[in-house]
């Protein structure tokens, strides 16, 4: 996916969160893109959350990229939040391609 994405082969889109990954949390999601690929919708997102860290014995905010698969009924069909180094790229590049980032420095520098 990473690939097709930086080809521009893949689009991903920055649209608001679905309900079925922010309900019943008190998490934050900052980003969240979403595009379909081979007929699957999947997306990508930042969350923020407060985790417990015993050496301080307080809840410090973290946070994690998670990738997503949805069924057709726009529920949670598989989720991944196991941090990665090929996640983080895909969440960089995918969140590159839905920013526009490209075009707004082509805009920029003519």
């Amino acid at each position: 996916m990473t690939k097709a994405t930086v080809s521009s082969e893949l689009s991903w889109d920055m649209i608001p969160t679905p309900n079925a990954l922010e309900s019943g949390t008190n998490d934050i999601f900052p980003v969240y893109l979403q595009t379909k690929y081979k007929s699957q919708v999947v997306g990508l997102y930042e969350r923020r959350y407060k985790d417990y860290f015993s050496d301080f014995d307080s809840f410090l905010w973290t946070s994690r990229i998670g990738l997503a698969f949805f069924d057709q009924f726009g529920r949670v069909a598989w989720e991944h939040e196991e941090p990665s180094v090929a996640l983080n790229n895909l969440f960089q590049v995918a969140r590159d391609s839905a920013s526009g980032i490209d075009d707004i420095f082509s805009n920029l520098l003519k």
